[in-house]
């Protein structure tokens, strides 16, 4: 009987010690891992902003801007490290690759920048002559839910500051958008004032986790204006 209760024993201890040893090995592959993030992500825009601050502040030469979020991952620990491969602009319109690291905490308000390395580049001319600019737009959907919403807003902006009257929206032509700190989502839109049809190309900066949304270009001409150029466009 002794026995039988040692050996049961024995065997209790060790598929624990088993358990214990595979659950070990998770939790340390859990922890030291970066997983892949959004770029788009509203929290990783924040960190990218925060950073672009903090590194900024460690510069000796003027302030950086936030141009592109190349690349983001996300390690949890006692809170989120964000690992941030960004983009910024900074003296001589001179582009800065910056690897950061930033540990967040939000139920202790803790942000900080742990690590940051950043290697300054010039531009040169032949990609602004190909047209490929650092932070580009990229094309969007014109049936895009969040293009609709920034199309309407748009729209409301260019009515309160025309003397021509109120305008509506027809007709989302073209969208575009680009990553900053922040979206910028760049529109063509069909309007109708007054006056009749009219186009407009606009330029609305959209900061979610701020609240933060405005219109930052806006440039209107008829539209009858705009068939005359294709018009002479394609007898040329």
């Amino acid at each position: 009987m002794a026995h039988f209760l040692a050996t049961t024993i024995l065997l209790a201890v060790a598929l624990l010690s088993v358990d214990a040893g595979r659950l070990n090995k998770r939790q340390v592959g859990f922890v030291g891992g970066f997983s892949p993030a959004k770029v788009d992500d509203a929290d990783v825009l924040k960190i990218a902003d925060f950073a672009t601050t903090a590194v900024s502040a460690n510069m000796n030469s003027t302030p950086v801007k936030l141009l592109k979020i190349v690349k983001a991952e996300t390690q949890v620990v006692s809170g989120t490290n964000y690992k941030l491969n960004l983009e910024l602009s900074g003296a001589n319109s001179e582009v800065i690759p910056c690897e950061v690291v930033v540990f967040d905490q939000p139920w202790t308000k803790t942000q900080k920048l742990i690590r940051s390395s950043c290697t300054p580049k010039r531009k040169t001319t032949k990609r602004q002559v190909g047209g490929s600019v650092t932070g580009g737009y990229s094309p969007v959907d014109v049936n895009d839910a969040k293009v609709k919403e920034i199309a309407s807003f748009a729209s409301s902006a260019i009515s309160a500051n025309t003397n021509s009257g109120p305008v509506t929206l027809t007709k989302v032509v073209k969208a575009e958008s680009q990553v900053v700190a922040g979206i910028n989502f760049k529109l063509t839109l069909e309007l109708n004032g007054a006056e009749g049809a009219i186009l407009c190309e606009v330029i609305v900066f959209d900061q979610s986790w701020t609240q933060t949304r405005k219109l930052s270009e806006s440039k209107c001409f008829p539209a009858k204006n705009a068939l005359v150029k294709v018009g002479k466009s394609a007898r040329t």
